[in-house]
């Protein structure tokens, strides 16, 4: 089930993200003639227009954010003409739209520590943890804390940890740049531009990472729901996981990912740490 968009109607993030689509997208992709005179990286304003068959002032006015909420239908050939996947529309909708009507009574709601723990408790003999719309781990069952060996304990901030040097080491170069291209993508599809949190990560990680930085400033966006990984067990090594995102119904954005074992050692290791009880103890 893919995550709930987070944002809301904003002229600057509109903006900002027309921009980038347009300069990703080469005029031969778009089915246009080769220029040898462009001085514009991607596509020009006009040319945006024209695919989406709106006017070039029209256009203009939403990139530099004096247009109101355009519709849907323009929103949809904006989305065309930009060659934007599923999950670029529904990022495109949520910034050019209006803020959604109030949810039901009930939803959009935080659970209370207890609650969360209650609801990794439920996982028994599954590691799980739950996070919420900035990538923080906010909590965790006891099983998944002892693989994770403090990485995926509540507190975590799971877009830290993959341009963290540990992340970095377990993966080969080109790996883990495809991994950390996808984080950035998850991150600024679900946080809130408008949450202080998120503006912290956003703001330590652009301060401590180049590469962090160059991949915000694409703009790319993505749902993942499932994946694999690799993470250091001691005394088992590394071992191979797969997971899988569910959403927690009736809350602000949480996410639920339950960790399972996808190679027998791996699987070994999750029976053995889930009898013992207690992260890092040796078989005898």
């Amino acid at each position: 089930m893919p995550a709930v968009v987070a944002v809301t109607a904003d002229a600057s993030l509109l903006g900002g993200y027309l921009r980038a689509r347009r300069a990703a997208v080469s005029p031969s992709d778009a089915g246009l003639p080769a220029d040898d005179r462009r001085r514009v990286k991607g596509l020009r304003r006009a040319e945006v227009a024209r695919l989406a068959g709106i006017s070039t002032e029209y256009y203009v006015r939403l990139e530099q954010g004096r247009e109101h909420v355009p519709s849907a239908q323009v929103i949809a050939a904006l989305a065309r003409a930009l060659r934007l996947d599923a999950d670029g529309a529904a990022y495109l909708r949520a910034v050019a739209e209006r803020a959604p009507a109030p949810e039901a009574p009930g939803s959009g709601r935080q659970p209370s520590d207890e609650e969360l723990r209650r609801l990794v408790r439920r996982w028994d003999g599954t590691p799980v943890f739950v996070a919420d719309r900035n990538l923080d781990i906010v909590a965790s069952n006891a099983l998944c804390e002892a693989i994770g060996g403090g990485v995926l304990s509540p507190g975590q901030n799971r877009v830290e940890y993959v341009f963290s040097d540990a992340c970095r080491a377990k993966y080969a170069a080109e790996e883990w740049q495809a991994r950390a291209a996808q984080i950035v993508a998850v991150f600024r599809f679900s946080a809130d531009p408008a949450d202080e949190r998120m503006r912290e990560v956003l703001g330590g990680l652009m301060t401590r990472s180049p590469e962090f930085a160059e991949l915000w400033g694409r703009y790319d966006v993505a749902i993942l729901t499932n994946g694999a990984f690799v993470q250091d067990v001691p005394p088992f090594g590394q071992l191979d996981f797969e997971w899988e995102l569910l959403v927690v119904p009736g809350t602000d954005g949480l996410t639920i990912t339950p960790l399972f074992p996808s190679t027998p050692e791996s699987a070994a290791a999750v029976a053995f740490l889930d009898v013992q009880g207690s992260a890092g103890q040796p078989p005898a």
